[in-house]
């Protein structure tokens, strides 16, 4: 029986499905993860399984999953569907698919165990050892070492639906030692709240943790830092972007430019504290890059809290912008705050993506003319786009001599809409 995963959320969803789907190979079962829109014909000899791999962060990335999900159940009304993910995880949400007629299992461990036991293969029987999930030929490899987070953000339901952990370095360097041998040129180092990374045997946080892993990088690969809250950034970690093998890019959840939001949030800094550490990575990584989360729309937030938001925006200069709008989720502090009205949510959303999308450009046009290293892998299209070591996004056509996963040199051309066009570097 064929098996089928859709990943709605974060890296970490994404870490998740690729760690779920190796499980399911080494156990017999044949299964692909699904990448784009378009869904496979399922195998006409038997029913196909989708295992649908949801998120709770917002309601709209919930809305998404319920919707793939109608769409599975009217295209392909003989397969079995199954939802996991941390949008299994709250009963709240649970419910919208279960009255779907989908059933939930909150444990991927669940999903193994359920599906493996009906293949009838007999492949990789009695492997109860976990083994490095590697996806052949890919180009960039998210590696999870930390689940969950014990914030306390208003808005936020994670701390509900994925318990606190930290992967051991023992586990971590088996994991990145087959992903480098199997030739992946980037690996991106996620999880939920990297900050509270801990390993309970060698007593390391996520700095020592990424000077070991920088270690085992070979000069054909390279570490990505996925993202990092503002109050676990130190001297350290700063420090850390100064090795070759080390993207020079940070992500820096924002959230708001006011201060007085910020409180209301529960966040653990203030904007001035956020605009220094910006400052002072700008200035020992001029090349680098800097990227964050905004959220709009948050129900204290006034048009004043907003323009300071502006004014933020305008003086961190941010290559990439990633905006949300609050989305009410059960059982978090601000569920019951009354919502701003939804026509001045849509204003706000607009003139921010409108000053974001000119900032960036700005930022990005000191890269022209310039090259970086993009990570690309062979596929049967003449075309691609990949990732610079600065988070640049790159479109490039595929060199035909090219084969597996490598990091090009590429020269940066052209830029359009926040996507440069290159060409392979000779």
């Amino acid at each position: 029986m064929p098996v089928f995963i859709k990943t709605f959320g974060c890296k970490v969803n994404y870490a998740d499905s690729v760690e779920l789907a190796g499980k399911l190979i080494r156990a017999g079962v044949e299964c692909a993860l699904l990448e784009r829109a378009k869904l496979p014909e399922p195998d006409r000899r038997s029913h196909a399984t989708f295992i649908v791999n949801a998120c709770a962060v917002t309601a709209e990335a919930v809305a998404k999953a319920r919707r793939f999900c109608r769409r599975l159940l009217r295209l392909h009304p003989d397969a079995r569907v199954l939802v996991t993910g941390c949008g299994a995880r709250a009963e709240e949400i649970a419910a919208e698919f279960l009255a779907l007629g989908v059933p939930v299992r909150q444990r991927m461990d669940e999903v193994v165990a359920l599906l493996a036991g009906e293949d009838d293969s007999g492949k990789g029987r009695g492997e109860a050892k976990t083994k490095v999930p590697v996806l052949s030929g890919r180009a960039r490899y998210f590696l999870k070492v930390q689940d969950g987070c014990n914030g306390v953000c208003s808005y936020c339901i994670i701390p509900r639906v994925r318990h606190r952990e930290s992967k051991s370095w023992c586990d971590i360097r088996l994991e990145l030692e087959s992903v480098l041998a199997s030739g992946v040129p980037e690996v991106v180092v996620t999880g939920i709240n990297l900050g509270l990374y801990s390993d309970g045997d060698t007593g390391w946080g996520l700095a020592e943790l990424l000077q070991n892993m920088l270690r085992l990088v070979p000069e054909s690969s390279r570490l990505r830092l996925s993202s990092v809250e503002p109050e676990h950034i130190d001297e350290r970690l700063l420090a850390l972007f100064e090795h070759p093998r080390m993207c020079p890019h940070l992500h820096l959840p924002l959230q708001s430019g006011s201060d007085a939001v910020l409180r209301s949030m529960r966040r653990k800094y203030t904007a001035q504290q956020y605009l220094d550490i910006v400052r002072e990575f700008r200035r020992r990584y001029p090349r680098g890059a800097v990227s964050s989360d905004l959220m709009v729309g948050y129900p204290t937030e006034s048009r004043d809290d907003f323009e300071q938001t502006l004014a933020i925006v305008r003086a961190c200069g941010f290559e990439r912008v990633h905006i949300f709008r609050f989305s009410r989720r059960p059982g978090t502090a601000a569920v019951n705050l009354e919502p701003l009205p939804a026509e001045e949510v849509k204003e706000r959303e607009h003139r921010l993506f409108t000053l974001a999308d000119a900032v960036s450009a700005h930022a990005l046009a000191r890269y022209l003319g310039g090259s970086c290293d993009v990570a690309v892998e062979a596929r049967s299209e003449p075309a691609l786009k990949g990732y610079g070591e600065a988070y640049q996004r790159v479109s490039l056509r595929i060199p035909p001599d090219l084969s597996g996963p490598r990091l090009l040199p590429v020269q940066l051309k052209a830029l359009k809409d926040g996507v440069f066009l290159g060409s392979p570097r000779r």
